[in-house]
């Protein structure tokens, strides 16, 4: 299951973001452009585009789910009100850890069901 969520899922996202958006515009080169401008206008458009059509797939991924509540956790601050920025912090997360119990619970309840098939068939 991990293997779906570390490597094939960003790969199908990515192709998914790839057929609903087409390729990338085509950009003429130029060599007398300074390398301080960057990237022109339309493909940091289509780039924004991209990057939040693959975050609305992976919103599934219980990698990014975790990564984004591990992320919230951990830039806390050292203070006297730990336990309340960790409240508030968990409070703004609060679909981080929603998605990852469901994930928990379903997985464990589907062994219990798997589980107790197999001890009917003894």
């Amino acid at each position: 299951m991990d293997f779906l969520h570390l490597f094939i899922l960003p790969i199908i996202a990515a192709f998914i973001a790839f057929q609903i958006l087409g390729p990338p515009p085509a950009i003429p080169f130029n060599a007398t452009r300074p390398l301080r401008q960057g990237l022109p206008r339309q493909l940091q458009e289509y780039f924004t585009r991209y990057s939040q059509v693959v975050s609305s797939i992976q919103l599934v991924s219980p990698t990014a789910r975790f990564s984004s509540l591990a992320s919230a956790l951990f830039a806390l601050r050292p203070q006297s009100d730990v336990y309340e920025e960790l409240a508030t912090a968990l409070a703004r997360r609060w679909i981080d850890v929603a998605v990852l119990a469901t994930y928990i619970a379903v997985f464990l309840i589907a062994s219990y069901i798997v589980f107790l098939r197999r001890q009917e068939t003894r």
